[in-house]
């Protein structure tokens, strides 16, 4: 009799603890769901006669500002724009760099967007003044 209340007292425990634990567990997905630092848009480019699509983060209070913010362009950006901006929000939010947008432009091809000439024993042609000018433009 013994066993079978210590046993009984484990699951009601145990069920206690779920009872409380998975709505914590719930929001705490839900609060990771609404989390946004930025959007994507996809531009057509003349410049690489290619479809791009393009990371934008602007800081707090852009849309209603007339401000002219400084821009940072992350080249690698699937794989750059999420530090980048959290280092920007960071150093802004301590005064050592002002506010600014980060764009973040994902590779296509990064051998032929990144070298500039012919790399050799690769069928990549290096297009990097290509590259360049996308951005100027």
């Amino acid at each position: 009799i013994k066993q079978n209340k210590l046993l009984w007292g484990w699951i009601i425990t145990i069920l206690l603890l779920a009872l409380f634990i998975c709505p914590i567990l719930n929001f705490a997905q839900q609060q990771i769901d609404f989390l946004s630092l930025g959007k994507t848009i996809e531009f057509n480019s003349n410049v690489l006669n290619e479809k791009r699509d393009i990371l934008i983060y602007t800081p707090a209070g852009y849309e209603e500002s007339n401000i002219r913010f400084p821009t940072l362009y992350i080249t690698d950006g699937a794989e750059n724009f999420f530090i980048a901006t959290a280092i920007v929000n960071f150093l802004s939010r301590s005064g050592e760099i002002p506010r600014m947008v980060v764009v973040g432009i994902p590779n296509v091809n990064r051998n032929r967007d990144l070298s500039p000439s012919i790399i050799q024993g690769t069928s990549n042609r290096g297009e990097a003044n290509n590259f360049l000018n996308f951005f100027i433009r």
